[in-house]
């Protein structure tokens, strides 16, 4: 009740100082009546009234006190002068304004992404309770690939036996597609246990989630929850969706809810559907794999998440786990999986920890050195501000006003500025982030970047940070006026001290940038025209959908043959080849491996690619010793390794002719093909290729593909499978695809590479600007004694060449010192860079040019005579 008086009394401040004023004055003339009635002449009672009263003045602000705290008004009245000085000077404002910006929104849309990847839990009841659960292979060696999912049938085992989880649930992603489908697009589903929703306590829009008797194998009725946005997009919101059925990959389905429209999934993309894990083999009945999925131990790997028991730590939970863990694996036989423990957000995810997290550091130091940047420019705004208003300064100080005082009103100002700038990048957060990633990765990521109460915090802290960055140099440096000279205009020291030291701040920054962006291109460019192992520009992929539920590994493996000898009459065909995976689609499978089966033998990941007979022809990729994979080896127990392979597993040793297990089977290495980039542009890891098992329909790669080839290989593939649909595109889009985030990294690295260039010219510009204003009397005395134009824009030159030359040693010293940071998201490029270096060497030294033309020339034209008389 005593805020909400003093509010109201605040809104009534000036009627209430009248009031008051009124009063005192009636007090002051009663009591001079009396005082004139009792016989004292008037110049008495005046002076006995003032004794009595005081100064009226400070009687009445001691009043207002106690309606309205001083330091509050005084605050007031410096956010009001500072909105009327502001508005004062629009070019100023508007150019401080924009630049803070651009600044302070780039920082909080990155932290809008950092919180979504590492910050926000999943958007359930209770958050921080849930982890994610993931399993180390069991003897795997120091060094080795990371985390791997668990096995369906562990996951079952955990979630019975486990007393320090509420529930434990399966979460495995899958590609399917609905019947309202376009042609070559899919859905987003994820298989899960029945109890995925009861544990996450995930509300439903509509209807209900699965039940106990749903997640059982033989449910009497194939069931699906669909996402809040699937609904809308796919279904158009319709009412009566639940009990409806709908038709995945053929295959009926019964819509029994929506999910809340706040939950988008647990998984890395968004989700279109939940559907029982249990329903698998239903919608993949002809493939033997789906049944292992469910039962068998050596079938991995599947995603895990559970909620902990109340009063139960981690710790406690993974021990648990643990035990749990050895005892199921000690009943099967099989060495136990270690159990690791992570947070839900992405960025806590073991395996992807380190590459995100180095990313972001990346990020946050580029667009950190953009606000470093802005703030130094516009501390170099307000130091030419302060120049002109040095009287306005002096006067003050002469009047009586303390230098705190004055360096409050000035720091208000420049707050004014900072929160201005935050509100508008809180509105640049609601946009950028999804726009950006959507442009990097063509993905709908399942990330929420709506910014909440912490971004906004983040950027008010962000906005005060940068005001005290920008702001208090310039104003202690403003009041240090001396006020004799001030009051003439001459009070600011012609020294340049603190505006070099910012100008080379922002030549530092700028060659950071500006080497990074560089790099980045360089690095795209360089990704473009790298030597991958084979070749890329003759070979086109060819895509084939067939209904999942028709055809078993037997028909899949007839339909190819029949299309294959259906190709061999087409004119100009070129050679070909089946895969089970596109070069560059970023697809890794892995499997369990050792050097033999003597009992306590280390077991590795391998990743490994299935491949038809030719493949290595087709991409041109030769072979350094042995032979291909043949068309009498399909079923055969023998591989082709990559030489990777054999530096890392064979010490270099001839690895021909060896044998070693895979999957507990023994298979032979009947030879070695050259180091290629398969699967992505990344360092060249061991690779294992094995005959191609047809489980599902494989790509065609051509080589040397006519034009119209697509049309007809989409004509017999209609003839052969009405139902087949076709996808052709060259392999160098999937080369474009995979480069596609370097590519949108080097244009943001650019655009703040040339930003900060922009910065840094107008800096430069404004130190010239202000030299020549405060050098004037001694340019013209110089013109007067004879000096020529070269002579005086050397002089200015000169100036600003130490800020210069540092700015550039340090930028370029801090670049080499990153470049190994950077070179961890560049493809091929070597860590220094000359030519890089160099160019921004010639294009700050270009933009410096141009920025202090206009003061040089300004600087040439200065008549003598008024120089001198300048004062």
């Amino acid at each position: 009740m005593r805020l909400l008086r003093r509010l109201v009394q605040w809104v009534r401040l000036r009627r209430l100082d009248t009031d008051l004023a009124e009063e005192m004055e009636f007090h002051r003339e009663k009591m001079l009546r009396e005082l004139m009635d009792g016989g004292m002449p008037p110049g008495e009672a005046n002076a006995l009234i003032a004794r009595e009263f005081g100064n009226g003045t400070v009687a009445r602000e001691d009043a207002r006190g106690v309606w309205f705290p001083p330091a509050l008004e005084s605050l007031v009245q410096d956010l009001t002068y500072a909105m009327r000085n502001l508005r004062r000077q629009p070019v100023f404002t508007l150019v401080a304004l924009l630049t803070l910006a651009v600044a302070i929104g780039m920082n909080t849309s990155l932290f809008t992404v950092f919180q979504a990847a590492a910050l926000k839990p999943w958007p359930v009841r209770d958050a921080a309770r849930m982890v994610t659960i993931h399993a180390t292979p069991a003897n795997q060696p120091e060094g080795s690939r990371g985390v791997s999912g668990l096995p369906v049938s562990e996951i079952r085992f955990l979630n019975v036996h486990s007393r320090a989880f509420d529930g434990i649930f399966v979460m495995r992603e899958e590609g399917v597609r609905l019947e309202s489908d376009p042609p070559g697009k899919s859905s987003s589903a994820v298989m899960v246990s029945g109890n995925y929703f009861r544990v996450l306590g995930v509300e439903m829009e509509r209807g209900r989630g699965f039940l106990d008797e749903e997640d059982r194998p033989g449910a009497p009725a194939s069931t699906v929850v669909l996402s809040y946005a699937a609904w809308h997009s796919r279904f158009a919101g319709d009412p009566e969706i639940t009990g409806r059925k709908i038709r995945i990959d053929n295959v009926p389905f019964t819509v029994i809810g929506v999910a809340s429209r706040d939950f988008s999934g647990t998984v890395g993309l968004k989700t279109d559907m939940w559907i029982p894990l249990v329903d698998w083999p239903v919608l993949r009945p002809l493939d033997r794999s789906a049944m292992e999925l469910l039962t068998s131990l050596d079938y991995c790997c599947s995603h895990a998440g559970g909620r902990l028991a109340p009063g139960v730590t981690r710790d406690q939970a993974r021990a648990e786990l643990s035990m749990l863990s050895q005892r199921f694996h000690a009943e099967a036989g099989k060495p136990p999986n270690g159990i690791l423990l992570a947070s839900t957000p992405i960025l806590s995810q073991p395996g992807s920890k380190s590459d995100i997290g180095t990313l972001f550091i990346l990020m946050f130091t580029g667009v950190g050195l953009v606000l470093l940047l802005a703030c130094a420019n516009v501390g170099n705004l307000l130091l030419a501000r302060a120049a002109a208003r040095q009287r306005e300064i002096a006067t003050r100080l002469s009047l009586g006003a303390s230098r705190l005082r004055v360096v409050r009103q000035l720091l208000t100002e420049s707050l004014v500025l900072a929160l201005l700038s935050g509100l508008i990048g809180i509105a640049m957060a609601m946009v950028l982030p999804s726009y950006v990633l959507s442009r990097a990765t063509g993905e709908a990521l399942n990330l929420h970047l709506t910014p909440d109460w912490t971004v906004l915090c983040f950027s008010v802290l962000t906005s005060v940070g940068a005001c005290l960055a920008f702001g208090l140099a310039p104003a202690l440096h403003a009041t240090g006026v001396n006020i004799i000279g001030g009051l003439k205009e001459r009070g600011l020291a012609s020294r340049l001290t603190l505006r070099s030291v910012l100008l080379t701040i922002q030549v530092i920054v700028s060659v950071v940038l500006l080497v990074s962006a560089g790099m980045m291109i360089r690095g795209v460019q360089k990704a473009r025209t790298i030597d991958v192992g084979f070749s890329v520009g003759a070979l086109t992929v060819v895509s084939f959908d067939l209904p999942a539920n028709v055809y078993t590994p037997a028909r899949t493996q007839s339909l190819v043959e029949d299309l294959d000898r259906s190709l061999d009459g087409l004119p100009q065909s070129g050679p070909r080849c089946y895969t089970r995976s596109t070069p560059f689609a970023n697809g890794h499978w892995f499997t369990n491996f050792s050097r033999s089966s003597t009992a306590g033998e280390l077991s590795r990941m391998i990743e490994f690619e299935e491949v038809s007979a030719d493949c290595f022809r087709v991409l041109n990729l030769p072979l350094a010793a042995g032979r291909g994979l043949e068309r009498a080896d399909a079923g055969r127990a023998v591989i082709v390794v990559n030489e990777a392979m054999v530096r890392k597993h064979f010490a270099g040793e001839p690895a021909v002719g060896k044998t070693i297990v895979m999957n507990d089977k023994a298979v032979e290495i009947v030879g070695v093909v050259k180091d290629a980039r398969i699967v992505d542009l990344g360092p060249v890891e061991p690779l294992v290729f094995q005959p191609l098992r047809y489980q599902s329909m494989p790509h065609l790669l051509v080589s040397g593909a006519a034009p119209g080839y697509a049309q007809q290989i989409d004509g017999l593939a209609k003839r052969l499978e009405p139902r087949m649909e076709t996808r052709v595109e060259p392999l160098g889009a999937a080369l474009d695809r995979t480069i596609a985030p370097a590519q949108v990294g080097a244009a943001l690295a650019s655009a703040l590479g040339f930003l900060a260039l922009a910065l840094a010219s107008i800096g430069i510009f404004g130190v010239v600007a202000y030299l020549v204003r405060q050098r004037t009397q001694e340019i013209g005395l110089r013109i007067a004694l004879g000096a020529t134009q070269r002579q005086i824009a050397g002089l200015l030159y000169r100036s600003i060449s130490r800020a210069m030359v540092t700015g550039l040693i340090v930028g370029l010293l801090l670049t080499v010192a990153a470049s190994g940071l950077i070179k961890k998201f560049v493809f091929g490029l070597p860590a220094l860079d000359p030519s890089t270096f160099g160019a921004v060497c010639l294009v700050l030294f270009a933009a410096a040019m141009a920025a202090t033309w206009i003061p040089v020339r300004r600087a040439c034209g200065i008549d003598p005579v008024r120089a001198l008389h300048h004062e």
